[in-house]
């Protein structure tokens, strides 16, 4: 007993020499016949043969046949069935045979030399399919037939290989050509029930038709039912017989004017459904590829239909058109059971369908403007006219080129991938809101988190190069544990060879395929886990970099989110680069806080304001404690680091309506709006506290002992009856700084004025000076 991989063998083996047979076969029979072709199409009738189609080129057209023409007699004998014709067509040699047609009313007879040249380019195109789907059918069937999907598809690659390879039988011997006709029908059938069968089980089977077991086996029964039929009368006729009312001209004209659109429509319609109605998205991508690859033969089988004599004619480039359209179908097939994860299956289906949709869209309108149009007009304007109307037909086309491909992209992505749909429209409206952020910090961690739960990934961490030096660090990330696990400082330099790496690319890149030997990026990139390095570069000049994590779900980026992280960056790159270069100058590059320029025009600022509308205001100046030693004992890149995390412990102690910039080297300085001088004694020594508390360690581990002294100052310490400056407030503040050192440090100090006093004289000032006011006002 032959075990499952023998049979296979076995299988392959029988399946490959039928179909490599029949070719041969066919190749010596089309050598045989060529010199018998003269070139029409035939069919019977109630009253006789009709040519039906005259091919351009052939010996008939040269003779003088014509579409339409009745044969009578052939050689002097006469012509009434299509076996009478098949019996002399057997015997044609290139010798003239004269052909008796009735023209209307009048009797004609054309002298015609049959034979042709042999046809090698239809013959090897034609084969070229054939060897296409047997191929499909053995890799399919050596793949593994365990999924319901692949033996249907195996069977119907089988069925049209052997279909397609069995040879002409036209000048064959009677017995021969009856069985090559009828085998024929017989598998156009059985590729009919097949092929719907598929559709209705691509990706799963469908709901509807799983409540009705009876639909696919009734697909059997109409194509294989129609088949033994048409084979029966198809035998019959060739064999000078008559079984029924109907010959092989109605089997075909039924066949391909009734069974091929039905068979067309429905196979697009059952892959359609899916496409737009399956849950999963995977599903309806795999429905979605298939249904492009049936879309060229049902739009061939219409057009067939409804420019048959057009088809006819025109079989020079009619038959390769129709091998490569056969092929289309199973190979989508194929890729959509077994090799949709060897490339973006839904970018295939997305740009597939759209260039499907508006072809067939601007074809329809190319044929309705001037066929319509020139039915209409052809006989008022002249035929002259028809040319124009086709030159104007196209020039408008391809004016609407553009718009109908948006349109069509538009339509089929709202359909078709709503989820990545609503990526991009997520994506459009992040890169519109980050400039209204108003700074680097913000906007850096509102994108990560953005991107994180737009692209379900575990972490996002945005690195920010420098403006002068190009040295990257950290500006934002979604990691939970990121001062755990990232506790040092971190700068990469921009010579880094990832970094190098990166920036020649330009695109985003699977951090597999960067890996640097020593690189400092690789590193970074390894300690948070990242899948996917994007680069945000302009004019050649990297912004930064958006690291991301492995995804929820396992799954790996599709190219169509490669592309739209790549847009991203790029837009992202410019926005990050003009808020860079706002807050260079504004900000502090190592701290992120205010420059000491700009911290100051805000308190001047504030002091007009104050002043105006009678409120409190008050500065503290911080200095950190022995910062020299910091620097001495951990190196610089320590004491950056010490600054760093002391800035942002100072923030965080603030408000929102607080100011605070760098002062100077180790000295910060903020500004309280509105807010006494005892108030600022309670904010000042909650940001004493925390910076005490800090756990800040050096390279080697050891541990960074932190504290600062602050000074405040506050406007109602002030002198009554003077006005207020920036220089008062700072130099009031400087020394009750002095003071925090001289008493032990790590502490605040708010100097020894009596701000209350101060702030009621100033008051009753404020109020003596409404009075004068009112006074001038009455008598004026």
């Amino acid at each position: 007993m032959l075990n499952r991989s023998k049979t296979k063998v076995l299988v392959g083996c029988v399946l490959s020499i039928t179909v490599l047979g029949l070719v041969f076969a066919g190749f010596l029979e089309e050598k045989r016949s060529v010199g018998q072709i003269v070139g029409i199409l035939i069919k019977q009738t109630e009253t006789g043969i009709l040519i039906s189609g005259v091919v351009a080129g052939r010996p008939a057209e040269t003779a003088g046949l014509a579409a339409g023409d009745r044969l009578q007699t052939i050689n002097g004998s006469p012509i009434e069935k299509l076996a009478d014709y098949d019996g002399h067509a057997r015997v044609f040699t290139p010798e003239p045979v004269h052909f008796g047609v009735l023209r209307g009313t009048e009797n004609l007879v054309f002298e015609v030399a049959p034979g042709i040249e042999f046809q090698w380019m239809k013959f090897l195109t034609t084969n070229l399919t054939v060897l296409g789907y047997l191929g499909l059918a053995l890799v399919v069937l050596f793949k593994g037939l365990k999924d319901r999907r692949a033996r249907l598809l195996m069977l119907f690659s089988s069925a049209v290989a052997i279909e397609l390879s069995i040879p002409g039988m036209a000048f064959a011997p009677v017995g021969w050509a009856a069985l090559g006709g009828a085998s024929f029908l017989l598998l156009s059938g059985f590729q009919m029930g097949v092929e719907l069968h598929l559709a209705s089980v691509i990706p799963q089977k469908q709901s509807w038709i799983a409540r009705r077991p009876w639909i696919i086996p009734s697909y059997y029964v109409l194509g294989l039912g129609f088949s033994l039929v048409a084979g029966a009368i198809f035998t019959a006729d060739t064999f000078g017989l008559s079984i029924s009312p109907w010959n092989t001209s109605d089997v075909y004209w039924v066949l391909e004017t009734i069974m091929l659109p039905f068979w067309a429509v429905a196979v697009l319609l059952l892959l359609a459904h899916q496409a737009l109605r399956f849950p999963d998205p995977t599903g309806r991508h795999q429905a979605g590829l298939v249904l492009v690859g049936v879309l060229p033969w049902t739009v061939f089988t219409l057009v067939s239909l409804a420019f048959p004599t057009v088809l006819n004619q025109a079989t020079w480039y009619i038959g390769p058109l129709q091998s490569v359209v056969l092929l289309m179908y199973p190979v989508a097939v194929f890729f959509a059971i077994f090799r949709y994860q060897l490339f973006d299956i839904e970018l295939v289906v997305r740009r597939g369908l759209v260039y499907s949709l508006l072809t067939v869209t601007l074809v329809l309108l190319f044929f309705a403007i001037v066929g319509v149009g020139g039915a209409m007009l052809s006989t008022v304007v002249g035929e002259t006219f028809i040319v124009w109307l086709a030159s104007g037909a196209t020039l408008v086309l391809g004016l609407l080129f553009s718009p109908l491909r948006e349109a069509a992209k538009k339509t089929i992505d709202q359909r078709f991938f709503p989820e990545r749909y609503a990526i991009r429209r997520r994506l459009i409206t992040l890169s519109e809101e980050l400039p209204s952020l108003g700074n680097l910090p913000k906007m850096g961690q509102y994108l990560a988190e953005q991107l994180q739960s737009i692209f379900a990934v575990r972490s996002v961490t945005l690195l920010i190069g420098d403006h002068k030096t190009g040295i990257l660090t950290t500006l934002a990330s979604t990691e939970a544990d990121l001062e755990t696990r990232l506790e040092r400082s971190v700068f990469i330099s921009p010579d880094d060879a990832a970094i190098q790496a990166l920036v020649q690319a330009g695109r985003p890149i699977q951090v597999s395929t960067l890996v640097q030997a020593g690189s400092a990026l690789t590193q970074h990139m390894d300690s948070l886990e990242t899948t996917l390095a994007v680069p945000m570069t302009t004019h050649a000049t990297l912004i930064g970099i958006i690291l991301l994590g492995n995804r929820d779900t396992g799954d790996r980026f599709l190219a169509e989110e490669l592309e739209l992280l790549s847009l991203l960056a790029h837009h992202l790159a410019t926005t990050f680069e003009n808020a860079r270069l706002f807050e260079s100058a504004t900000f502090e590059g190592l701290t992120g806080l205010l420059r000491r320029e700009p911290i100051l025009e805000r308190l001047k600022s504030e002091i007009t304001r104050a002043q105006r509308y009678h409120r409190s205001l008050t500065i503290g100046l911080i200095d950190l404690d022995h910062f020299k030693l910091v620097n001495d004992t951990f190196g610089h890149l320590t004491g950056d680091g010490v600054l760093k995390q002391v800035a942002k412990t100072i923030s965080q102690g603030l408000r929102d309506s607080d100011q605070i910039g760098r002062y100077g080297g180790d000295e910060f300085l903020f500004v309280l709006a509105e807010t006494g001088c005892e108030s600022a004694m309670g904010v000042a020594g909650k940001i004493r506290e925390s910076v005490d508390s800090l756990q800040i360690r050096a390279e080697d581990g050891r541990e960074v002992r932190v504290t600062i002294s602050i000074g405040l100052a506050s406007i109602d310490q002030l002198p009554p009856g003077e006005t207020p400056t920036v220089d008062d407030l700072l130099s009031l503040a400087d020394r009750n700084l002095y003071t925090a050192k001289q008493q032990g440090r790590n502490r605040v100090a708010a100097g020894t004025f009596k701000a209350e006093r101060n702030a009621t004289k100033r008051e009753n000032s404020h109020k003596k000076a409404q009075k004068g006011t009112k006074r001038n006002t009455f008598e004026t």
